[in-house]
């Protein structure tokens, strides 16, 4: 059944479509955005059911879509459509009913005939088929483009899935039997310790992997997935360390989309300031704020720490000392952002990573 549609990341009863369950959608004209939330009623466990959907005719055929529920559609051209969804149970045996729903996508005024018809008729007939060749091609390079995004995006979601449920499976499992053989009484010690060490490892690689994961997915591909994954991982990574984390999170983010290279250098530089936390300050408070004003993305760690001078951390890595700072501020260059530092001996330490607006809106038409 679909349980939810939006556009532009409004709820579809915006656009006059019934909620739960709309039984027929009709989009104003322009580029939208248009994400179709499904799930599936059966006994199985839900980790079992696989769905599979498609925007016909948008779609040439099925998108297997695995175990997610939701559907992406950044462009739907002007058209009747409609969008169909199927579940298969464990043993893949597939719903040939499933759930559909009827989606319209209107014109400008200025694609309709009685505007188009009196203007063409004015136009020399060289001049009309010249400029509708050029038109004709533009309109094949951008459906080419966004075709090419949405495989790309399909192979991502498909490269996420086969991490998580294949490596992610082997590793659990390695942990698990590691574990379990360290708890034997009658190994010798050193052999417990080498089990120890394989039981630690795999947890790192296993952890490491979801960050991988986390950052390959399409579906995090917003600001919002970004704030509340980098808040998690700070609570996660301050647990019994002996400094308290705080939080300072939005409750809801605007819809904005960004890349994964984007989300991927904001976690690293976040991880680098909450690494220098924990190792350089002599902490036992720290702050993660996360704000956005519609004008720029922020991300802040703050501490009570014993604090530093920048000029001389700045100096040391200049000469191939510690060169934290350094990194954080080229990542963040390197998406269009800025890395900004304030701290001085005995007064703590703030951090803070800026994006501007034009920053996120450069990543969204990239």
């Amino acid at each position: 059944m679909i349980e939810e549609v939006m556009v532009d990341g409004a709820p579809a009863s915006e656009f006059g479509a019934r909620q739960p369950a709309p039984e027929k959608l009709n989009i104003p004209p322009g580029r939208h955005r248009l994400e179709l939330q499904y799930t599936g009623l059966g006994p199985d466990a839900p980790e079992t059911i696989r769905f599979r959907y498609r925007l016909d005719p948008l779609d040439a055929d099925w998108v297997e879509a695995g175990v997610r529920r939701t559907a992406f559609y950044n462009y739907v051209p002007p058209g009747e459509y409609r969008f169909q969804v199927s579940a298969s149970d464990r043993n893949g045996v597939w719903n040939e009913t499933g759930a559909s729903l009827a989606v319209t996508v209107s014109r400008h005024f200025w694609q309709s005939w009685w505007v188009l018809g009196p203007a063409l008729l004015g136009l020399v007939a060289s001049v009309a088929g010249t400029a509708r060749l050029v038109e004709q091609s533009k309109l094949q390079r951008r459906l080419k483009n966004l075709e090419q995004e949405r495989r790309l995006e399909r192979e991502r979601t498909r490269i996420a899935q086969d991490l998580h449920d294949q490596m992610g499976a082997k590793l659990c499992r390695i942990s698990f039997l590691s574990e379990h053989a360290r708890r034997n009484d009658q190994l010798p010690e050193t052999l417990q310790d080498e089990i120890s060490s394989i039981s630690d490892t795999s947890r790192e690689v296993l952890h490491s992997l979801d960050e991988i994961v986390w950052a390959v997915d399409p579906q995090n591909d917003t600001l919002e997935h970004v704030a509340s994954y980098i808040a998690q991982y700070a609570q996660d990574y301050f647990q019994m360390t002996g400094i308290d984390c705080e939080l300072a999170v939005p409750d809801r983010l605007p819809p904005h989309r960004i890349s994964s290279q984007m989300r991927h250098h904001l976690f690293l530089a976040a991880h680098e300031a909450f690494t220098n936390i924990l190792k350089h300050s002599r902490a036992t408070h720290a702050k993660i704020s996360i704000h956005y004003d519609g004008k720029a993305f922020e991300i802040t760690a703050s501490d009570d720490g014993i604090g530093f001078n920048p000029s001389t951390i700045d100096a040391d890595a200049s000469s191939g000392g510690r060169n934290g700072l350094r990194n954080m501020a080229q990542r963040l260059a390197d998406i269009g952002g800025g890395c900004h530092v304030e701290s001085r001996p005995g007064g703590g330490a703030t951090i803070r990573f800026v994006v501007p607006f034009e920053g996120l809106k450069a990543e969204r038409e990239t």
